[in-house]
């Protein structure tokens, strides 16, 4: 059976959904955020913080959330291109994340999202919720945290990691 001839229409009807889908979808969760219901679901998330070198900083915003039964796009990762990095840190040092809620399980990495291909850098976890930071450059901090009925939150600010 000759498949040639439908290979490229069938490629540019996929290509066609996929683009109407995700600019369905993309305005759906803006549209959305203005809602009640989605109000009271980002009063639901959980704060955290960061403590680096005794000094507590608030910079860590959510860009995800799940609070169990539908994920939800609250904004978007820090990224170099929109902003300053909002912490220096030194590279071998440590960050401690501090919750308001305590969660189950915590995962944190630095991202260089200015490559052509985005790199991700799982963090070592010292002891509970404190983690080395290497390597050195601007990142994006991205801390994933699941805490108790199934919740999940995503966050990220930007950090410039001195190197050693």
């Amino acid at each position: 059976m000759e498949y040639r001839n439908i290979e490229r229409p069938l490629l540019s009807l996929v290509l066609i959904i996929l683009l109407v889908t995700v600019a369905t979808h993309s305005r759906y969760v803006i549209q959305a955020m203005g809602t009640t219901d989605d109000r009271s679901i980002l009063n639901k998330i959980p704060k955290v913080s960061c403590i680096y070198q005794g000094k507590e900083y608030d910079t860590l915003t959510p860009f995800k959330f799940n609070d169990g039964q539908r994920l939800i796009q609250v904004g978007f990762q820090a990224v170099a291109d929109n902003i300053m990095p909002q912490m220096t840190v030194q590279e071998g040092k440590t960050i401690t994340m501090k919750f308001d809620k305590n969660p189950t399980r915590v995962e944190v990495l630095l991202i260089d999202y200015d490559g052509d291909v985005s790199v991700g850098f799982p963090l070592k976890e010292i002891r509970k919720n404190t983690f080395e930071l290497t390597p050195g450059g601007i990142k994006t901090l991205e801390v994933r945290a699941l805490f108790p009925g199934n919740e999940q939150a995503f966050y990220s600010t930007l950090i410039d990691v001195k190197k050693s």
